[in-house]
């Protein structure tokens, strides 16, 4: 209910996509990733070819001072 709330797309199409019930536009894809990224989720693609592979992690947030 939070990230359809977040999102603006209804709860039964999160619960889609949580199911793997349906492919998504590129939008609606967008608009989940910016409300993780919102709540201070960072995605990681490894596009770069790293090797750190695909994944999240919290974002890193400036320490005191």
């Amino acid at each position: 209910a939070n990230l359809a709330e977040r999102t603006g797309l209804a709860r039964k199409t999160i619960a889609d996509f949580e199911l793997n019930l349906r492919s998504f536009h590129y939008r609606t894809l967008r608009d989940i990733t910016g409300a993780f990224e919102d709540a201070g989720i960072e995605f990681t693609w490894d596009e770069d070819g790293s090797g750190h592979g695909r994944g999240l992690r919290f974002a890193r947030r400036p320490g005191p001072g």
